[in-house]
């Protein structure tokens, strides 16, 4: 198989290396579960169930052979432990060196016997290993009776398995493209065949949890983009944690635990969502269709938001030029109303937009923001 190559330096390629900076002086890379220390404002290696983003370090011998010290280099980071193992493939092919990867909790994988880590450039030995290690977690934490089919899905290295699996050369899988864009591709979704097995289909699709609460403390609702974090939330919420529920004998079902922990008047719910991220249109594509659409220039200059806005001001029905009241039911107030949403819409946009590009952050006060909502997050 041929590989486009690529001519741009490895700076512009890679987010944490420094112009003039290769990839030669790595004698084997490493993909770890990453996230910002609260009290030192620095990264540090994680478990993948706090994990904030994914880290690719590169090992390089600063010592000597007799005694080596291979010393980390951070190389790249990314949001999404798929778009970090197709940056970690692209640097395998061409450099022809090794990979691990893992997190804090089960280690770095894959391993060779009396030898530790062993770096591998065939990345389904990193899935396999990280998906026997999963199992194996899993039986030396969860009774064998209260063990579910889902439970290896659910494990939070998960996510970096199926990643490695999407970009290994596994027999009878078809290898993504690593230069090719995560959104240009289609990502294999696992369904049901006719016998019942696990069969590979196409989708491009991401799934969202829902929780909803409603206690003393008032309504709240919730997205998440991971079950576990969800299911977290919703044992927070209720005064416990995982692993109180892991140890009770409610572990095989987690609404029952949650209400033996919350009042009889406290409810909650837990949805889940998928949806087809094709029919999905950018930022920039909806506001060129609102401006086909008169009055749909965001939610504030929409015809019925705005009457239902004006609706709830404590201003009663009553002629005059200066009264806020109009009626949903009369056409000339609508009419009135569209109007005044097609004359301040575009100016309510162009002053959007002068807004935020004044106020784009330096990389100095995003990365204070960062750390006073992580410090936020600690105290909580």
């Amino acid at each position: 198989m041929t590989y486009p190559s690529t001519k741009m330096p490895a700076h512009k390629r890679f987010n944490n290396l420094c112009e003039g900076d290769t990839l030669d002086r790595f004698e084997w890379f490493e993909l770890v579960a990453c996230r910002t220390d609260q009290n030192e404002v620095c990264v540090i290696q994680c478990e993948a169930g706090k994990v904030e983003f994914w880290s690719i370090y590169g090992r390089s011998n600063e010592g000597t052979e007799e005694q080596p010290e291979y010393l980390a280099t951070a190389i790249h980071d990314a949001w999404t432990p798929l778009d970090a193992v197709r940056i970690a493939r692209q640097i395998a092919i061409e450099t022809g060196n090794g990979f691990v990867a893992g997190d804090t909790v089960l280690g770095h994988f894959p391993t060779c016997i009396g030898i530790g880590i062993w770096p591998v450039t065939q990345f389904r030995h990193i899935a396999d290993d990280i998906k026997n290690a999963i199992r194996e977690d899993l039986e030396s934490t969860i009774a064998p009776e209260d063990l579910h089919k889902d439970d290896d899905d659910t494990h939070p290295l998960a996510v970096l398995r199926d990643a490695f699996f999407e970009f290994s050369d596994c027999p009878g899988r078809n290898q993504r493209d690593p230069y090719a864009p995560i959104k240009d591709q289609t990502i294999e979704q696992v369904q049901p065949d006719q016998d019942g097995e696990a069969s590979r289909g196409a989708a491009l699709t991401l799934t969202f949890y829902k929780l909803t609460t409603d206690c003393v403390a008032g309504i709240n609702s919730v997205i998440f983009t991971e079950k576990q974090a969800r299911d977290d939330a919703l044992l927070e919420w209720a005064g416990s944690t995982r692993e109180d529920w892991l140890a009770s004998n409610l572990a095989h079902d987690l609404d029952a635990f949650v209400k033996s922990k919350t009042d009889l008047r406290d409810r909650f719910k837990t949805d889940q969502a998928t949806i087809d991220i094709t029919g999905l249109i950018t930022v920039n594509q909806a506001w060129v269709y609102c401006k086909d659409e008169p009055g749909s220039f965001g939610n504030l200059y929409d015809p019925d938001t705005v009457m239902s806005i004006l609706e709830e001001r404590p201003d009663p029905m009553h002629p005059g030029d200066l009264s806020f009241g109009f009626d949903p039911g009369n056409a000339r107030d609508r009419a009135a109303v569209l109007a005044w949403c097609e004359q301040n819409g575009p100016d309510f946009e162009d002053q959007i937009s002068e807004l935020v590009c004044r106020n784009f952050p330096t990389r100095t006060a995003a990365y204070t923001a960062l750390a006073e909502k992580n410090q936020t997050n600690a105290a909580k």
